[in-house]
């Protein structure tokens, strides 16, 4: 880092990000940390929350030329962060369609880190909500995934899809952090929260 050749942790990734914020210690770097999914989602998660995530507007920063530099899912607006995975209305679909599948209603927010930290479920508790947190990082990186396939593979833009592979994923994941997972993708599909609640 910074012109020295420096062995890459974990430890040495954070104090970096930590010089980018001027030394604060966020509260969504520590909770976003105790998240139940694959470390790799959590690493990414943490890449999008300081908008550092490959986008067309931060490949535009840094000066690689593009066709266009428009959302590859709704191909409307720039392709920032903050559009690619809130307010694109791919991505928007998403959302809604998860809080109608749980039946809540979430305030939305355009800032990453926002939204991370006020994706709660007041009926859980706060082991449950480590867990609920666990599935707004899944979203984001299976818009993330679908986003890759439209560009590199030519897969039409479907938030439907995106959100099938979210709820499986979250699934999966789950159940490979959490030996008290005993129920099966089909019964959680039901309702989540009820299966969060169970686990914790």
């Amino acid at each position: 880092m910074d012109g020295e050749d420096k062995e890459y942790t974990v430890k040495s990734t954070y104090e970096k990000m930590q010089d980018i914020c001027n030394g604060e210690q966020l509260p969504f770097f520590q909770s976003l940390w105790r998240v139940k999914v694959i470390r790799s989602t959590i690493f990414f998660a943490w890449r999008v929350m300081l908008k550092e995530v490959p986008t067309k507007v931060n490949f535009r920063r840094r000066r690689v030329l593009l066709n266009n530099y428009c959302c590859a899912l709704c191909g409307e607006q720039k392709e920032s962060a903050s559009h690619l995975f809130f307010d694109c209305k791919v991505a928007s679909k998403v959302w809604n369609m998860w809080n109608k599948w749980v039946r809540i209603l979430n305030v939305h927010y355009n800032q990453p880190y926002e939204s991370f930290l006020h994706f709660l479920v007041l009926e859980l508790n706060h082991k449950g909500n480590e867990i609920w947190k666990g599935v707004s990082v899944t979203i984001m990186w299976s818009i993330r995934k679908h986003r890759n396939n439209v560009v590199f593979s030519n897969a039409i833009s479907d938030a439907e899809e995106i959100f099938c592979m979210a709820q499986l994923r979250v699934w999966a994941w789950m159940k490979h952090k959490s030996t008290k997972v005993r129920f099966s993708f089909s019964d959680r599909c039901m309702c989540p929260i009820p299966y969060i609640r169970s686990i914790t």
